[in-house]
């Protein structure tokens, strides 16, 4: 991917965020619409993407790339678990 491809791809997502600004000014989303809207990003849009992604590529990387970037992930998620656990020992604020 070159320059233009990536600033193109960040400009629609500028154009999203610049909709929703006033779509949220002038009350169309908020509240339940929120909830729903965030449903349908997380359940239906994300999944396709990976799958077009996945579709989309020519070759599959090697098994190694894989790998090596699942452990990549699972120690990021291992640290991240125990960064909640124990960060908010130190923060002031009620136990609850």
């Amino acid at each position: 991917m070159n320059f233009w491809d990536v600033f193109g791809e960040m400009l629609v997502i500028l154009f999203a965020i610049a909709a929703g600004y006033p779509a949220n000014r002038l009350g169309y989303l908020g509240g339940e619409t929120d909830q729903k809207v965030s449903k349908l990003l997380l359940n239906i849009t994300m999944p396709a993407m990976i799958v077009a992604a996945v579709i989309t590529g020519e070759e599959l990387p090697e098994l190694g790339t894989i790998l090596s970037i699942l452990e990549v992930g699972v120690v990021f998620y291992l640290l991240e678990a125990v960064f909640a656990l124990v960060v908010p020992r130190f923060l002031p604020g009620t136990q609850g």
